[in-house]
């Protein structure tokens, strides 16, 4: 496999939002890691592509990310892009009423798993020519909205985790960004908004133009939310 295609890492890729943008990193000829804790169904079309590389493990397991790292370093030595696109909604009830372990698990999956991918695998972006991380972010990580309140506080430290890596980045061929997809007709989307008519969101595919832009080196900014939709 040739050197001179970008490394790709994206977490959350069996379906929805990063299974879209992985397909379409693999149709322009990047080669794709991508980390599901789900086993993706034989049919899912970026099974198509022999530049597709299945990490299937769960993204709290520090051991299973450090094996990833291992075999990426191995392959390549390096990552170019890394989508921080992985996240669970939880359950969308009071605080007084929520459950313990479920707050808990949003928590690890969404905030901490992310400090997790972005401590481990930091050394082999940073050894990029024109490194790319991406970050998923939404409204809900500033908006008080009650029902939320695992969801938005794991998105609130997310993007303030996020900010705090653009400050201490000293890699001028670095850049560090946020992305917001909005809504999005996904499973999550579903759960978020159980009455919202889902044929008026766009499908996933329709909306990975923003993701392409910033893992690229045309964007030459750091910083920055970017929405996905006009």
């Amino acid at each position: 496999m040739k050197q001179n295609k970008k490394i790709i890492l994206i977490s959350g890729v069996s379906r929805g939002i990063g299974n879209a943008v992985a397909l379409r990193f693999l149709k322009e000829n990047s080669v794709v890691f991508g980390i599901s804790r789900k086993k993706i169904i034989k049919k899912n079309p970026i099974f198509r592509y022999k530049n597709f590389f299945h990490l299937k493990g769960n993204i709290n397991n520090l051991n299973f990310l450090s094996k990833s790292k291992n075999i990426i370093e191995k392959k390549f030595k390096k990552i170019d892009v890394i989508i921080l696109n992985a996240a669970i909604i939880g359950e969308m009830k009071m605080i007084k009423k929520s459950n313990l372990e479920i707050w808990k698990e949003v928590i690890n999956t969404n905030l901490i798993a992310n400090f997790y991918i972005i401590r481990i695998f930091f050394n082999l972006i940073n050894k990029s020519k024109f490194g790319r991380i991406v970050s998923v972010t939404t409204t809900a990580s500033w908006k008080i909205r009650p029902l939320w309140s695992s969801y938005s506080s794991s998105k609130a430290g997310l993007e303030i985790l996020i900010k705090i890596l653009n400050r201490e980045n000293t890699n001028k061929n670095l850049k560090i960004n946020f992305i917001d997809p909005g809504r999005v007709r996904t499973s999550m989307r579903e759960i978020a908004a159980p009455k919202e008519n889902p044929e008026k969101n766009p499908l996933p595919e329709k909306i990975v133009d923003k993701f392409i832009f910033l893992s690229s080196n045309k964007c030459k900014f750091s910083g920055k939310v970017v929405k996905a939709q006009k």
